[in-house]
């Protein structure tokens, strides 16, 4: 077993670990640790508006968001960045929280 640190971020966006904890990344990799940083999804839906406007295909708005992302994580010193394309809708658990929210508030 390694006596290398380690430090997980989970991000549900590309974007969410750099601006949320960036710091924190920067520091504990230059403390030593092996930082992973986990990106749920690109935000392509919510957070890339101007992608939008400017015409560009899902498949493009993710390809410019993974490597915005990338180039973040390597700025910051991240050891593995890993990227599972779920997309940014809601999911149909979040959907069934949703729903059972707004009954319990009718």
């Amino acid at each position: 077993m390694s006596d290398k640190k380690t430090a997980l971020v989970i991000s549900a966006h590309a974007a969410d670990f750099v601006w949320r904890c960036g710091g924190a990344i920067a520091l504990h990799a230059e403390m030593g640790y092996d930082v992973t940083v986990a990106c749920l999804s690109f935000g392509e839906r919510g957070e890339s508006a101007r992608l939008w406007k400017e015409g560009k295909s899902l498949d493009e708005v993710k390809a410019i968001r993974r490597a915005e992302a990338e180039a973040a994580a390597d700025a910051l010193g991240v050891a593995r960045l890993e990227c599972f394309d779920r997309s940014s809708t809601p999911t149909t658990r979040t959907t069934c929280i949703r729903r059972r929210w707004r009954s319990r508030r009718a």
